[in-house]
């Protein structure tokens, strides 16, 4: 029986992640529970104070309808996120929201070390209250590449090989980890946040340091046999190009289209190294008709267009989301995969087709994070007795964190000696 209380409780407490604001009458719609269970489940969590009523909405012939929230005080959590030219932390609310962030420039000769993830954790849980401090509930990390069944993470764009990310983790922050890629991670945030709210088949093409996909197929993510479906970065696209991937192979997508590799490409037709080596530089360039950087986005675009002609031929998506460095030159890139597309692909895959950037920011893949954090833990076997006991006392500080875990925390340290800087 308590199980089946946990459940619904569940239920209404993830549709409020989503909802936001949520009236009860959107709750049931989403949850599919009847109104006396989701009042039942909302009374709880309102008792916990993990919930929080948060106005009224006007009513057309009615009463007005009673807005509710969770709570974002409840509880923190903190995301990582891997993927780009720096790496991140934040420090996030119950809802996602960022409060706190450290970054690290990645780069591409040399990666970054873990004491560097290490430290920029730190750097964001400092200056909370001890009160604050014990309400910092998970660790979320969106990461490239590979992560074995002992999370162990192999990711060639940070220059890791079998590194033990979710034990070094959870021994030095005594808190639950969590891991998921990048693609996943930022399919989270855009389902809850972005336009991809409601859409059923798309995909997510994900551009920086390196270069992934997510699916997602009948509204369920794709992951594959092993974990690594979507790797679209190491298709090869011109079997005959000079260009040099990561993974070893030649004229493979990322070896064309990622950050990094957009700036060679400049350089080696110019011999002039962009502004600082950054790429909005030659984006920039770009868009002042500079010929090799016009050159270059040329190319990219291209290649991203071959490379999304033969997925939509497959899938037949209704959506497809960029995001990563490359939101950064929309305005370029889209209009020539565009073209690539309609050249390579049948009108009719085409007909209901969208294709748009991101509108959620560098802080995508941090939202998403935090997200697989919030739902790990709400769907675990022990929290949610927990988190939702009657006079928990958030706001009051109370340490909802298992005894267990509570001997295993650590002290925060302060600390900015690696090149990070926090705000």
């Amino acid at each position: 029986m308590a199980a089946v209380a946990d459940n619904w409780l569940r239920s209404v407490l993830m549709a409020l992640h989503r909802i936001r604001p949520a009236t009860r009458t959107a709750l049931v719609e989403d949850t599919g529970l009847n109104a006396a269970s989701v009042s039942r489940g909302l009374q709880v969590l309102l008792d916990a104070g993990l919930a929080v009523k948060t106005g009224e909405l006007d009513s057309i012939g009615g009463r007005r309808s009673e807005t509710l929230s969770l709570n974002p005080e409840a509880g923190y959590f903190v995301a990582v996120d891997l993927e780009g030219t720096r790496v991140r932390c934040a420090r996030t609310d119950m809802l996602g929201d960022v409060q706190r962030m450290w970054e690290a420039p990645v780069r591409p000769e040399k990666g970054i070390s873990l004491t560097q993830v290490h430290r920029g954790i730190e750097s964001v849980l400092s200056g909370l209250t001890s009160a604050a401090a014990r309400r910092v509930l998970a660790i979320g990390v969106s990461f490239p590449g590979l992560v074995d069944s002992s999370g162990r993470l192999t990711a060639v764009n940070l220059h890791w090989k079998d590194v033990p990310l979710e034990e070094e983790l959870a021994r030095r922050h005594g808190l639950p980890v969590y891991l998921e890629q990048d693609s996943v991670t930022g399919i989270r945030a855009e389902q809850v946040d972005g336009p991809a709210a409601g859409a059923r088949n798309w995909i997510y093409l994900l551009a920086g340091n390196g270069v992934g996909v997510g699916l997602v197929i009948d509204g369920r993510y794709v992951h594959g046999g092993r974990g690594m479906a979507g790797e679209m970065g190491h298709v090869v696209i011109e079997p005959e190009a000079a260009d040099l991937c990561q993974c070893g192979n030649r004229g493979c997508l990322e070896a064309i289209t990622s950050s990094p590799n957009i700036v060679r490409q400049y350089i080696e037709r110019t011999g002039r190294r962009p502004m600082a080596a950054e790429v909005t530089e030659v984006f920039s360039r770009a868009r002042q008709a500079d010929p090799a950087a016009v050159e270059v986005i040329d190319r990219v675009g291209r290649a991203f267009g071959l490379a999304l002609s033969h997925a939509v031929s497959i899938l037949n998506p209704e959506l497809i989301l960029l995001t990563g460095d490359i939101v950064g030159a929309a305005d370029l890139i889209i209009p020539r995969i565009q073209r690539e597309l309609a050249q390579r692909t049948l009108p009719q895959l085409l007909d209901n087709l969208t294709l748009c950037a991101s509108r959620l920011g560098p802080d995508v893949r941090l939202r998403g994070a935090a997200t697989l954090a919030f739902d790990r833990i709400v769907n675990g076997p022990d929290w949610l007795p927990q988190l939702c006991r009657k006079g928990t006392g958030f706001a009051g500080g109370d340490s909802i964190i298992p005894r267990s875990q509570q001997a295993s925390r650590r002290s925060l340290r302060r600390s900015h000696r690696d090149g990070g800087r926090s705000r």
